[in-house]
């Protein structure tokens, strides 16, 4: 390598001729023809070399006129078709220092493609595809013109530094080397080398084939570093430093994570660790650094793949990258992420450890700020671990070289590290806190008027370890030996950045206990003044107390929208939709579950039924055009929120938004079809929805009870459920004071709104008519079966008797008007962007969801009656 550098620094002139000549002119003494002519044609030779433009010497080419080098052309033979001569062909260019190795990449892998193919022998023939193939290779890499190089890189007196770039793919690996001219800011190539991923490293990541190109380039660094500046230099030139740098952020992090000797690297692979170990020991004959660089700017990249001349021409391959020779870009690209291997501040780092622990010097500060840290107990457990570490260290030194390092403080096998790291931060924080304090007990002559004020209010002495306590006045404490040095509390001022750490700490502790109960806790360790009003305003804010402490928000009383105030004398004009479910029934032999999609009629309160398969659009469809065949074209819909109903009203608008559909009301003197979405607990619909859908589900559920009914008997108590439903008085006509258990009042019923008249109905199916108490009364057992209608039998008798004994006989009760029912009820008004609790019943208070206010829906007193969470599902 170093023959190369001085072979480029090479200047022939006239004084080389001279003593060529010189040379042979010594043996004209001999007086042979043969040898005169001999003479004569080595003479010829020698001036011709000198008068020529283009000088061979050491299988380089140098063009004197630009003052270049470059390896000679690229020639290939096309018509190879055996593997031998294809190796022959591509071994036959000679670039020690691979001038050409972009070039000569898809070459390289196609004879490796071929060499993989174990039955291909040496002298074989090549398939037609393969002969085309090697052809279209040999074109492109002859038609590309000698790579061109700067034969001069500077005077030897100049200080450079060498750097290397790394670079991996799937199938190649590679480095790039360069010398930087730091006199010139000149960069100069030198090399570059690459290999073939073979079969062992095919299973490899990515990261670690980077890693196997970052050994290779650091190979070649500290090589070629010995070649012109090491041992095997005769005359060496300055190398400021070795530089090596990767695109593999990950690469360069294990190199860093094994300098620095953590923990983590014990889990990487045998492979990885072998490949950290060898560049480390390359690295003890001269340090490197090792940083990241961009993959756009890595000019290794090119030998990783294969690159036409073309293509070669574009990169910066050949002058190196720009930031080397450009001063922001190069400390942006180092700032990343730089590593010195060896680490010449390891034992420094060490030192800084064993200083922190004797607490030496003036800097008082925590190993980690408190503002970083979510617990106390977690400060204190970090400092634990510091502690331990340290110790061990210290322990190691003492076995190897017990003499100089018998000064060393050591703890025992039983000593409690939770206790001394305690203490440690604590007496960090208090001589931040109490300088002056610290500065009076450690003074040689105390005088009594240069006690602090706060040493002589709280009566505050300071222990064998130096900790600031406040003595107590309880005799019990005195007479405890134990007390005597740790029983006191230690002082702490409201300021310090531990208080708000140790509330906390004590507060979840103890189970989220009143303001008294943890001042009580705090103060039996630690005495803080004026702690009253911190606790209290931190048990304030925490929201584990909140959600027991606070009660939930009740919404105003909102007014009836117009569709129930005054809505069409049409039944089902205005509806309301809302789905009931899951029931069980029997479809051949299996059971299998249904829903219900409940239609609320808004002005005469009937209720119309349809059975559904599942919770889809599909079937939401399918039953509202159902009840559309059987009770016309609604105009006005209201639903709740759920998926499927905002998800069907809007493949409804979109259906009927033609020019057509929306002339087909107007010629009917009908609106447009409108949807409207309520919140969950909204009064502005009155109790509506609620009661229809509460009527509904009671009288199936409690009629099916746990039965599972086949899906035409199910359909049956449906159909019965609808019947009874309609029947059910919604107005009286007389008033209910002259109600009398002897007289009903006559009724009004939604089947009175539907049809005109109450619907006269009998029961015409044997099997359903109930058990009579006649002994007489008999039913023809050939013709009828009565089992299979005995459960059915069972279900409708209990929905008879659900409806008369828990609907007519409180109908009375909730007709009538409760004492300040309609009285708006007063709360917290909401805003946008406020953090509420989501109550949720059979959920206890400590897990509410949380969430935050997106949106306000207000009546016309500006009262809240809705509004849109957004909820944490953390």
């Amino acid at each position: 390598m170093g023959h190369t550098l001085q072979m480029r620094k090479l200047i022939l002139s006239g004084h080389i001729l001279c003593f060529l000549i010189y040379s042979y002119l010594i043996d004209l003494t001999c007086n042979s023809m043969q040898q005169i002519v001999h003479l004569y044609k080595k003479i010829l030779m020698i001036i011709l070399i000198v008068t020529s433009d283009l000088i061979k010497l050491l299988g380089l080419q140098w063009h004197r006129s630009t003052d270049k080098i470059s390896t000679k052309a690229i020639i290939l033979d096309i018509s190879a078709n055996t593997k031998r001569l294809i190796l022959k062909s591509i071994a036959s260019h000679f670039d020690v220092y691979n001038f050409n190795a972009p070039l000569l990449n898809r070459a390289k892998l196609f004879l490796h493609d071929l060499q993989v193919q174990r039955n291909l022998g040496w002298d074989d023939t090549l398939t037609d595809s393969q002969v085309r193939e090697w052809r279209c290779i040999a074109r492109q890499a002859n038609s590309a013109p000698p790579v061109m190089l700067d034969r001069n890189v500077g005077n030897r007196e100049d200080l450079y530094d060498l750097v290397g770039f790394a670079d991996s793919s799937k199938v190649m690996f590679g480095c790039v080397i360069y010398l930087l001219n730091l006199n010139t800011n000149f960069v100069s190539f030198v090399m570059s080398k690459s290999k073939i991923v073979n079969k062992q490293l095919e299973s490899k990541s990515i990261p670690s084939l980077e890693l196997q190109a970052l050994s290779l380039g650091t190979e070649c660094l500290i090589d070629l570093y010995q070649d012109i500046a090491g041992d095997r230099c005769i005359e060496a030139i300055k190398i400021n430093k070795l530089r090596m740098y990767s695109d593999s952020l990950v690469t360069v992090s294990w190199v860093n994570s094994y300098v620095h000797k953590l923990d983590k690297m014990q889990k990487r692979s045998v492979f990885i660790l072998n490949r950290l170990e060898h560049i480390a020991n390359l690295c003890e004959a001269h340090q490197v650094e090792f940083s990241f660089v961009s993959g756009v700017q890595n000019p290794a990249d090119c030998v990783t793949r294969p690159v036409s001349y073309n293509q070669l021409t574009k990169t910066n391959f050949i002058t190196g990258p720009d930031f080397l020779t450009d001063a922001l870009d190069n400390t942006i690209s180092r700032d990343i992420l730089t590593v010195l291997v060896p680490d010449p501040n390891y034992s420094e780092r060490v030192k800084k450890f064993a200083g922190y622990v004797e607490i030496q010097g003036t800097n008082h500060s925590q190993l980690i700020p408190p503002k970083k840290v979510s617990s106390f107990g977690k400060l204190v457990n970090i400092n634990v671990l510091v502690l331990k570490f340290v110790n061990c260290l210290k322990t190691s030194l003492v076995r190897k070289h017990p003499d100089k390092y018998s000064h060393l403080f050591l703890y025992s096998a039983d000593s409690n590290y939770y206790r001394e790291a305690y203490h440690r931060v604590i007496l960090l924080d208090q001589r931040s806190q109490f300088p002056e304090i610290f500065e009076y007990f450690n003074s040689a002559s105390k005088k009594l008027s240069d006690i602090p004020p706060l040493v002589s209010q709280l009566n505050v002495y300071q222990d064998n370890k130096g900790l600031l306590r406040v003595k107590s006045k309880c005799d019990r404490i005195k007479k405890i030996r134990k007390y005597r040095e740790y029983g006191f509390p230690l002082l702490m001022l409201k300021c310090s950045p531990l208080v708000p750490l140790l509330i906390r700490y004590t507060h979840l502790s103890s189970h989220h206990a009143g303001c008294y109960s943890v001042i009580q806790e705090i103060r039996k360790t630690v005495w803080i003044p004026h702690i009253f009003s911190l606790v209290k305003k931190y048990i304030r804010a925490c929201i584990g107390c909140k959600r027991f402490r606070e009660r939930p928000i009740k919404l105003n009383q909102s007014s009836y929208r117009e569709v129930r105030i005054d809505p069409p004398n049409v039944p089902f004009r205005n509806i309301y939709i809302d789905h009931m479910g899951p029931f069980y029934v029997k479809v051949n032999n299996s059971k299998e579950k249904l829903w219900i999609l409940v239609i609320s009629c808004m002005w005469s309160r009937a209720v119309n039924l349809k059975l559904c398969d599942s919770l889809s659009v599909e079937d939401l469809l399918r039953a509202l055009q159902l009840h559309i065949y059987q009770f016309g074209m609604p105009e006005y819909i209201v639903s709740d929120l759920g998926t499927q109903m905002t998800a069907g009203s809007n493949i409804i608008e979109t259906f009927l938004s033609d020019f057509e559909t929306k002339d087909f009301p107007r010629r009917h003197n009908m609106n447009e079809i409108k949807f409207d979405h309520y919140f969950k607990g909204n009064s502005e619909l009155g109790g509506l929805v609620e009661i229809c859908v509460k009527l509904s589900k009671r009288l199936i559920q409690g009629a099916v009870g746990k039965n599972i009914l086949p899906y035409k008997d199910f359909e049956f108590i449906v159909s019965k459920t609808v019947h009874l439903t309609n029947r059910r008085p919604i107005a009286f006509k007389d008033s209910l004071r002259e109600y009398s258990p002897e007289k009903l009042p006559e009724v009004i019923t939604p089947e009175k709104l539907l049809y005109g008249r109450d619907l006269v109905t009998l029961n015409i199916i044997p099997q359903l008519q109930s058990t009579t108490s006649d002994p007489d009364w008999s039913v023809d057992p050939v013709d009828l079966i009565r089992n299979s209608y005995e459960k059915l039998v069972r279900v409708q008798s209990k929905l008879i008797d659900i409806y008369n004994k828990e609907f007519l006989n409180h109908l009375v009760y909730q007709a009538t008007s409760k004492k300040d029912r309609y009285k708006p009820v007063p709360h917290k008004q909401l805003k946008v962007g406020d953090l509420v609790l989501v109550k949720e019943n059979m959920t206890k208070a400590i897990d509410y969801p949380i969430g935050i206010v997106k949106e306000l829906t207000k009546n016309i007193y500006d009262e809240v009656t809705g509004a849109k969470l957004m909820l944490d599902k953390s």
